[in-house]
């Protein structure tokens, strides 16, 4: 196995004085001892710094404080944190939970292993004494490394339980990031944008063990809900143009921002220009939708149908070695003028022979509804 890699601790906390020493209790009886905890505190008014100053006393590791000029939010507060992180890993970490002893051995090895960016696994659900609920599994079943760009995100995995290169939080401005879909424009939350950077940047571990004790209580940020049928049936026959905009700007903000990284001099570079084009190319389609809704009479709205579901009538050739995945890509004339490209992949060839019947009518029923 190759040399172990220095852990970081990014600790966020405001006001968690009442669960904080079991945190950092749980933290300290780590297989493998972190090399530094970093802590960054949003403005708490409880006995939380004091509890950190004092268990900075006895650690067997530094502990650091940061220093801010104004409280950022939950999710800030963690990129705040990580960004000074200097290890070569980092392990978020909440503070009203317990990990169990072999968290951060099992995930250090794993990234090692597999070579991956991020590494997730599962968490049993206790209440506030600590007793079970259950477990989340985060749709995990065994273990496994899931390759690039094999996933297609607008929610990431548990923050408790991610463990990340460094690379992630250095090589790309988290300040870019957009934000989140569906979410009366809050931004995107510090996991999600590790999850998509390294689900689309190279390999991410999954782990089929429960390594945390993820406590559930009245004061969580985040805390473990479902939708009921009903809400989930809504959710998926509603057309809200809303949303589908919201979803376009997001996979366009990453193409902006995997172009970006593709320029810089990182170890991500190669796979950043890769995935700059899947995510235009995600982006694509949703953006042709739009075009159907928004155009005005029904010669104009046939007309960006036909662009979304039959573009070879509607594009010409470019250099053969433009290849998305191995598969060439055709430029795409918009309406406006603008040049985009469009993967055609061998499947995608087929469904236009046949004539994408299930889309035609999907796309009629759009159209009258929206017309």
């Amino acid at each position: 196995m190759s040399r172990n890699m220095k852990i970081s601790v990014a600790l966020a906390t405001y006001n968690g004085a009442r669960y904080l020493r079991e945190q950092l209790d749980s933290i300290a009886l780590q297989t493998m001892q972190p090399s530094e905890l970093v802590v960054s505190d949003d403005g708490s008014t409880d006995e939380t710094l004091q509890i950190v100053r004092e268990f900075a006393q006895r650690a067997s590791f530094p502990v650091r404080i940061l220093a801010k000029e104004k409280n950022l939010g939950f999710s800030d507060n963690f990129l705040f944190c990580a960004s000074h992180c200097e290890g070569d890993l980092i392990a978020f970490c909440d503070q009203d939970d317990v990990w169990l002893p072999e968290k951060l051995k099992i995930a250090h090895d794993r990234i090692i292993e597999d070579g991956s960016l991020l590494t997730i696994h599962k968490q049993i659900l206790v209440d506030e004494n600590l007793r079970p609920l259950g477990e989340w599994d985060q749709g995990i079943t065994h273990d496994e490394v899931v390759q690039p760009l094999t996933l297609d995100l607008i929610r990431g995995a548990c923050g408790n339980t991610l463990m990340i290169r460094s690379e992630l939080i250095h090589d790309v401005p988290y300040q870019d990031r957009p934000q989140q879909p569906e979410e009366n424009h809050k931004p995107l939350a510090h996991d999600t944008w590790f999850f998509i950077l390294a689900a689309a940047l190279g390999t991410v571990s999954r782990i089929d063990k429960s390594l945390i004790l993820y406590r559930q209580h009245g004061n969580n940020v985040y805390g473990v809900s479902a939708r009921t049928w009903k809400e989930k049936l809504a959710h998926r026959i509603h057309i809200n143009m809303t949303r589908i905009k919201e979803r376009r700007d997001f996979y366009l903000s990453f193409t902006k921002i995997f172009s970006n990284l593709a320029e810089k001099d990182s170890p991500l570079k190669k796979q950043a220009d890769l995935a700059e084009k899947v995510y235009l190319n995600r982006m694509i389609p949703l953006s042709m939708m739009i075009r159907i809704y928004e155009a005005k009479g029904i010669q104009n709205r046939l007309d960006a149908f036909k662009r979304l579901h039959f573009p070879r009538k509607y594009t010409k050739n470019i250099d053969p070695s433009l290849i998305v995945n191995g598969h060439t890509c055709e430029e795409l004339i918009l309406d406006d003028g603008q040049k985009i490209y469009r993967e055609i992949t061998p499947a995608m060839q087929q469904a236009m022979r046949r004539g994408s019947m299930t889309a035609i009518i999907k796309d009629a029923i759009f159209g009258v509804i929206c017309g």
